[in-house]
Formats: C-alpha cells, structure tokens, sequence
C-alpha cells in the first residue's frame, strides 16, 4: 500500500488526488518549492499547472477559467484531466505558456484562494 506525502494511507488522505503524474518541463510548483523562490525559470516556458478539485460540477472547466484571465493565449485544448480511483476526485492539469514569475504567482494565489480547489501542483 503506498503512503502519501503527508504519511497518510492512500485510503486515509484527503489532501489531493493519487494518480500517477508527469511533469513534461522541470517547472511546477513542486520545483520551485525545492529550488525556492528565485528558481531560474527559462521563461517563456511551457508550464504544467496541476488543480485538484471534486469531481463534479465540470471542474476542468471551472480550473481552467480560473487560470485563463492570468493566461489568455491558453485554448482549452491544453487541458487534461484524470479521476482518482474512486472517483471522487478530479485532477486537471492545463499547460501555459509561462512568460514570468509574477505571472505564475498570480496564478497560484487565485488557485489557493479558490474554495473548490483541493491541491495544486
């Protein structure tokens, strides 16, 4: 049985969807977590933002328009979305054209601050 980040069962944890994830650039919010906050990102950069949510009422929509007005060029077609196992859970990953930090910054403020959104990467 695999644990969780945060030491928890997969049964137990509430804290974000276990599916099996691919990073296509070495920059996510996981990598500037480990390389802090001055990461040398080659910007402009295709960029991976991972949201997990409920799955219900359309939620790749939902992140999606979340993230749009920080990047407008984004069509929808950069979107993907897997369910967790029990399906109770949604992650959709929508990949951006990155063109600065403060960009992603902002990004990443709407999304923590959005109350459907359960994690992001």
């Amino acid at each position: 049985m695999k644990n969780c980040h945060c030491g928890h069962s997969e049964e137990e944890c509430t804290c974000h969807v276990h599916e099996e994830e691919t990073i296509t650039v070495p920059s996510s919010e996981l990598f500037l977590a480990k390389h802090g906050q001055k990461a040398n990102i080659p910007f402009p950069c295709s960029f991976p933002i991972k949201v997990f949510g409920l799955a219900e009422d359309n939620f790749l929509e939902y992140a999606y328009n979340l993230i749009l007005p920080h990047a407008p060029d984004t069509p929808l077609s950069s979107c993907t979305a897997n369910m967790s196992r029990k399906g109770k859970y949604i992650a959709v990953t929508v990949t951006i054209t990155a063109v600065s930090r403060e960009q992603l910054d902002n990004i990443y403020a709407v999304l923590k601050n959005d109350p459907k959104v359960k994690a992001m990467l």
